[in-house]
């Protein structure tokens, strides 16, 4: 159902934007599925396919969502199951979580009616977001498909005598093995929670060393609350510690279990969440 709309009543205007027609189409049939049977849990379940992502994408030798075509061998091999597929549909399910649903979706009208029964590019789906949120999103989106890989999030505390926590946060690309040579930056959307109770706080991490409020030094804290970030996070000794400490309370929060998971292994593709918390009876 959703190639009728990106595909059929929206195509790419050529092969290097094939992500418009596959990572919408992946993303829009887990969110409707997700919306239609609760039960199911499916964004635990797509999680498989988003570690795959990563674990490639932490790869020195991955590639950009978005890489020039010119023959129809890079035509076929333009059809990656692990980028344009999955970290497609992660990141525009990230930026739905950071402009907001209902803003994601007027952009998204927005770009359907002004394309419709015709050709689109990235520029034209970043333009559309652009108007519906007020935000420049071509300046915050064009990392995430015109370069390979995803940032490491290092999350440092500093805590008043009052208690009160102050995060410092800084990137850089995380590989398996290697160094990043194009010393590569994202603008990140940051989904931040202090406390199991608390609302997630939508922060855009753009400059190389950020400070944020955050909540109390007693609270947990995740910086990709319900693990729709696109981004691994490693937080000080202390943090690790009171999140740790406090896994009782996570019991309901499996997207916060998931990204613990992620951020304390640091392995892309290890294993699932579903899979992990399956198997640690202190996860369960």
């Amino acid at each position: 159902m959703a190639h009728q709309w990106n595909g059929d009543l929206v195509t790419m205007g050529w092969w290097d934007d094939i992500w418009l027609n596959e990572s919408f189409a992946s993303w829009m049939a887990a969110k409707e599925t997700a919306q239609r049977n609760p039960d199911w849990k499916w964004w635990e379940d797509q999680d498989d396919d988003k570690e795959s992502a990563m674990s490639a994408d932490a790869r020195a030798t991955s590639h950009a969502i978005q890489q020039h075509v010119t023959d129809e061998l890079q035509a076929m091999n333009a059809f990656d199951p692990q980028i344009t597929y999955s970290k497609g549909q992660a990141i525009l399910r990230m930026f739905e979580a950071y402009l907001g649903a209902d803003v994601f979706r007027s952009g998204v009208r927005g770009y359907m009616q002004a394309r419709a029964f015709s050709n689109a590019t990235t520029a034209d789906l970043w333009n559309a977001l652009s108007r519906a949120s007020n935000k420049d999103v071509a300046a915050i989106a064009a990392g995430w498909t015109e370069q390979a890989g995803f940032p490491l999030i290092a999350v440092a505390a500093h805590c008043d005598a009052a208690g009160a926590r102050t995060i410092s946060l800084s990137q850089t690309r995380l590989l398996l093995s290697g160094a990043d040579a194009a010393t590569s930056h994202w603008n990140v959307p940051l989904q931040i929670r202090a406390g199991a109770a608390g609302t997630a706080q939508s922060v855009l991490l753009s400059d190389s060393d950020q400070a944020v409020k955050a909540g109390r030094c007693d609270e947990p804290l995740s910086v990709n609350a319900d693990a729709i970030g696109f981004y691994r996070a490693i937080y000080d000794p202390a943090t690790l510690a009171t999140n740790t400490r406090n896994l009782a309370i996570f019991r309901m929060l499996t997207g916060l279990r998931c990204s613990m998971i992620s951020g304390r292994w640091l392995n892309p593709g290890r294993s699932s969440c579903r899979a992990i918390s399956h198997w640690h009876p202190r996860w369960r």
